[in-house]
């Protein structure tokens, strides 16, 4: 694949991160999620001050 299409294998291999990492995990859709509510409760509290 990488010789097919080397821009889209180095932006993948870019993103992919150690599996056994419980933060950053290859998609690992709730801990994602999680992190982005937080942002955005953040956001809007410090907007309403």
């Amino acid at each position: 694949m990488a010789g097919a299409l080397p821009n889209l294998t180095a932006m993948v291999m870019a993103e992919v991160h150690a599996a056994t990492d419980p933060t950053l995990g290859w998609c690992n859709s709730q801990t994602e999620f999680e992190f982005t509510l937080d942002l955005l409760l953040d956001g809007i509290e410090r907007a309403a001050r």
